[in-house]
């Protein structure tokens, strides 16, 4: 088991996800994270200098670097290889740094508008160079050591968290990103090939081996995913903030380290979830990381906390004997004392099972996405009722019943549980067809397939009271979105020629996604149009451009207005020095008037950084869209030719290239 062998105070705070370990000399490892300095915030920098294995005090020297920047995430890694030691790579809401810690100079200073939300440093694919890969606004980047951006693709939402792991087990390593929209997808290079949605935001993933990852959620969900399948999940009512791997037992096989907000270390097994080791420190765990820190060679957890509290621990085989006899007892004692209550509460609470009502086992934690209580007043209770169920999201539902029977005037209850799974667009009703109220956004492409296998995927992706079998030699169906209003249609001819008819490009997207998916197609080029997708999509381009322009307008007059502050402050010295009072007095009246037009020219900077950023999330997320219309690589085509539109600035180009794929 593990046992801490020194705890250090770095009289710092530090910020959540940004605590990490490199290697900056090629040798040592050093401890980095972000904290607040007097005015700006900082990167601190500590490195050991008690290496003596028997201390419990382990002291060491802390240097600063000023970043003037808010930080939102950091990483370490051999980004050039030549060099054989660690880079620091910062990033902001506004670019990224790369750091030669060794040498102290940037190895590059890169813009990047959709900004830094997460940063991992390594291959993907079959690129040859290790990249700085950078999670921002809706996008994902690949940077190399020449701050070259040799890899871009779009995402849902904006990223939160990223991983790199061999995913298909085909020797190269694939991108696994969690967003802000509840998604974690898996990339091979700038190409989608898996997508598990989940119930709340993806705070963090960690990879594992033989194609696995752990992931954390924003409301306190931790589980382990093998491939596409999930192994388990846990729910507490804490927030996981971080994720690592550590061999705790001593078998060779990393177990899953989870720090929590409200300062626990818990390690659990890797495969069932059962917790083998916990720890608790004073305030919520900033960081998780592992390195050999005091011996070389001897792999360490080391956990820091917000307030800068940094404690390490090791393997201990003499422990380990003690330990797990520990758990044993402390598991045989919580069994026995559960199945007492059981029983004392089955002799007070005893009705018959014999009269098709069910024994629900409710002992163990299950997440719950969406919960709705129905509990009508007396004088309303029927031998029916109407409970509503909005699905805000079109994807897949697990519904659970849980109904209670009885009598008006009983005081116990039978209690009925119903199971069922709601398709992914239940939330679509079957409509008349008409003609005059069709969408006039379309996607047509032809495949292969007969219209009875468009009817079953109707079937099994639609809700209906019955099965949908229409008798007529072409299917021509309409369905109406209860959430939207919006009318969805599809049309197939014998000859294979479908026709889908939506002014919702993300629904069409779906349908498409689905389709593939359940016809099993690699490759689908389609053709698209979406006129008001695409006029809104003109409008944006041209606030984007109107608030690059004003912010170099802005940013051109503060750096003019702090030129003219230093020339007053100068002359206002020079006139206190000389005894010329009301000149100096006028001099300072002139600077508070300037810093006051600086304070409000940052406050009109702030707002246009803001409508700038919602302007650009939504052009990612279009392009997204744009690349959801097609399978394959037509779609990885129609990504790579929207980014070539967007970098010459050119909006025909790119409504083309959304509508036929290529230019």
């Amino acid at each position: 088991m593990l046992a801490p062998v020194f705890s250090l105070q770095l009289n710092n705070k530090v910020f959540p996800r940004t605590f990490s370990v490199g290697k900056f000399n090629g040798k040592q490892p050093c401890l980095v994270g972000a904290t607040a300095g007097d005015k700006v915030q900082k990167v601190f920098i500590h490195s050991p200098r008690d290496t003596n294995p028997q201390s419990q005090q382990l002291e060491g020297n802390i240097s600063l670097v000023n970043v003037n920047q808010v930080v939102t995430s950091l990483a370490c890694g051999q980004l050039d290889e030549q060099l054989q030691r660690d880079l620091l790579v910062v990033g902001t809401s506004t670019n990224i740094i790369a750091y030669d810690i060794d040498r102290n100079v940037d190895l590059f200073f890169q813009d990047t508008q959709d900004g830094a939300h997460a940063i991992i440093i390594g291959k993907w694919g079959e690129l040859p160079e290790q990249l700085a890969i950078v999670g921002g606004n809706c996008s994902i980047h690949g940077f190399n050591k020449r701050s070259e951006d040799v890899l871009w693709t779009v995402t849902g939402d904006n990223v939160s968290s990223l991983a790199l792991l061999d995913f298909n087990s085909d020797g190269y390593n694939e991108l696994v990103v969690g967003s802000e929209d509840y998604d974690i997808r898996v990339f091979r290079e700038d190409q989608l090939i898996a997508d598990m949605q989940e119930s709340e935001i993806v705070v963090s993933i960690c990879p594992l081996s033989n194609a696995r990852f752990a992931y954390a959620l924003s409301n306190g969900t931790v589980g382990i995913y093998e491939r596409s399948n999930r192994n388990w999940r846990i729910k507490s009512r804490n927030i996981a903030i971080v994720l690592q791997t550590f061999d705790a037992d001593g078998d060779g096989v990393d177990e899953l380290v989870t720090g929590w907000s409200n300062g626990k270390v818990d390690i659990r097994s890797d495969r069932t979830g059962e917790i083998i080791f916990k720890d608790s420190l004073n305030s919520s765990i900033a960081g998780v990381v592992k390195a050999d820190y005091r011996v070389p060679g001897e792999n360490l957890l080391i956990c820091c906390t917000n307030e800068g509290e940094v404690r390490g621990y090791k393997f201990s085989a003499q422990d380990a004997v003690a330990a797990a006899a520990y758990a044993y007892k402390n598991s045989q004692e919580a069994a026995l004392l559960l199945e007492l209550q059981n029983l004392e509460y089955a002799n007070q609470n005893t009705i018959e099972t014999n009269n098709k009502s069910l024994v629900i086992d409710a002992t163990t934690d299950i997440p719950l996405t969406y919960v709705k209580f129905s509990h009508p007043a007396a004088n309303h209770v029927r031998e029916y009722i109407t409970v509503p169920i909005i699905i805000p999201r079109d994807v897949s539902i697990d519904l659970h019943l849980q109904v209670f029977v009885g009598m008006k005037t009983s005081t116990l209850f039978h209690l009925f549980e119903l199971s069922r799974q709601l398709p992914v667009f239940s939330m679509y009703m079957l409509v008349e067809n008409s003609l005059d109220t069709e969408p006039k956004g379309f996607v047509t492409f032809s495949i292969n397939e007969r219209m009875s296998r468009i009817l079953v995927w109707i079937n099994h992706h639609f809700l209906f009271a019955e099965e949908f079998s229409p008798n007529m030699a072409s299917l021509y169906v309409t369905f109406l979105c209860v959430r939207t209003d919006l009318k969805l249609v599809i049309k197939m001819q014998n000859t294979g020629q479908v026709r889908i008819q939506t002014d919702d490009m993300e629904l069409a997207g779906n349908i498409i996604q689905s389709l593939g998916k359940f016809l099993k197609i690699e490759n689908l080029q389609t053709v698209v149009d979406f006129p008001q997708e695409f006029e809104i999509l003109e409008q944006v381009f041209y606030q984007i451009e109107a608030y690059q322009n004003a912010r170099q307008k802005i940013s051109s007059d503060m750096a003019e207005h702090a030129s003219v502050i230093r020339n007053f402050l100068i002359r206002a010295e020079d006139a206190r020095l000389i005894g010329d009072i009301p000149v100096m007095k006028q001099h300072y009246i002139d600077l508070l008037n300037l810093n006051r037009d600086l304070i409000n020219g940052y406050q009109i900077r702030c707002t246009n950084h803001e409508e700038l950023m919602k302007n650009l999330r939504y052009l990612n997320q279009t392009v997204q869209k744009a690349g959801n219309l097609r399978i394959g690589k037509y779609k990885t085509n129609t990504i790579n030719q929207c980014r070539v539109a967007i970098k010459g600035n050119n909006v025909q180009l790119l409504i083309k290239s959304i509508k036929t794929g290529n230019v």
